[in-house]
């Protein structure tokens, strides 16, 4: 895939603005000036939410009510596509080549991979920003997968409900039947999904871990995953009446990164940490090509993050790839790099 143009109105600090990248494009600019706004912005095409707001209301310029995306991109080249999305307080619309869409259907029609500095937190964060990292990545190859996903989710909201009920004693416990059945189904799907994506990147995760650090150590994805049947799910019951709940399923599913059989979550050195998540972004980009149609990749203000030795490989690694960056300046990248950016100042 190749992104041709973005037009950005009434998005974060820009009024109506147009970003026309090329193969590879280095957006230049002070800290605040709005570098990775833009990136924000083609990757809310991708997913349809921001990886920094918490609140999409946020996203609209200050005094405004609205913002509207558009995008036109390549695929398949020389075939091409716009995409498209408006947001106010009381709605968000989605459009494919100018058709109203299901936004959930448009999941994935533009592919991206985001290596973000905060994407260190994926190895040694909190179990729930693996499965996020788990979620958005499946949801633009698999659309079967993100329908499951949103409808295990709503299923375990109304079982969380009669879970309620049947503690305070205004339910029976049978009620939760159908719902278990259900969210079992969904279950098993998700976890299949989950797990047939971890195996494909432990075939190769090792071996981009190894052009990137120069070090010949195993490196691959550790499931962890408690056993999610009707026995299971029924032996947590006391624990769900409890909290009120659902304490079992996909939804607390975790993984750990292992390096030589090492949980580098917990005993790697940030060094670690980089390459690591530089080997999985390479591969997550493998993962969501389909030929010779590969995801546009973005990388917001991580040059500061890497030394010289990871930024060549970086760049020799993506080299297939439209790369969109940010960065402050320009000042250590190599010359052969620069010269064949295009470089957009803010």
């Amino acid at each position: 895939m190749k992104l041709i143009s973005l037009r950005l109105q009434n998005f974060r600090n820009y009024e109506d603005y147009i970003f026309e990248p090329d193969g590879l494009t280095i957006i230049v600019g002070p800290n605040g000036i709005g570098k990775t706004n833009i990136l924000e912005a083609i990757r809310f095409l991708s997913l349809f939410k921001s990886f920094r707001a918490k609140r999409q209301a946020d996203l609209a310029r200050w005094g405004q009510d609205y913002f509207r995306l558009e995008a036109s991109y390549q695929y398949q080249p020389p075939k091409e596509k716009k995409i498209e999305v408006y947001q106010d307080k009381t709605q968000k619309i989605g459009k494919l080549n100018g058709v109203k869409k299901n936004l959930a259907e448009m999941v994935g029609e533009l592919k991206t991979v985001l290596f973000a500095p905060d994407d260190l937190l994926i190895i040694r964060g909190a179990p729930a920003l693996r499965r996020r990292w788990l979620d958005m990545t499946l949801a633009q190859k698999n659309k079967k997968y993100l329908r499951n996903l949103v409808r295990y989710y709503q299923v375990m909201r109304h079982r969380n409900q009669v879970v309620i009920r049947v503690a305070t004693h205004i339910s029976q416990k049978g009620e939760l039947d159908f719902w278990d059945e259900q969210l079992l189904a969904l279950g098993k799907n998700i976890r299949e999904q989950r797990e047939v994506m971890i195996g494909e990147f432990n075939q190769h995760l090792g071996a981009e871990y190894k052009k990137i650090s120069g070090k010949n150590q195993k490196l691959f994805v550790k499931t962890k995953f408690k056993k999610f049947d009707k026995e299971h799910l029924a032996e947590s019951f006391l624990a769900d009446l409890k909290l009120g709940s659902t304490t079992l399923g996909p939804h607390h599913d975790d993984l750990i990164f292992a390096l030589n059989g090492r949980d580098i979550g917990a005993f790697g050195s940030r060094g670690e940490y980089r390459s690591v998540i530089l080997a999985l972004k390479i591969v997550e980009a493998n993962f969501l090509s389909s030929g010779d149609d590969r995801p546009v990749v973005l990388l917001d203000d991580i040059m500061s993050e890497l030394d010289e030795n990871r930024r060549h490989r970086l760049f020799k690694l993506f080299s297939q790839d439209q790369v969109i960056l940010t960065t402050a300046d320009t000042a250590g990248m190599e010359k052969k790099v620069l010269k064949k950016a295009k470089i957009i100042k803010l």
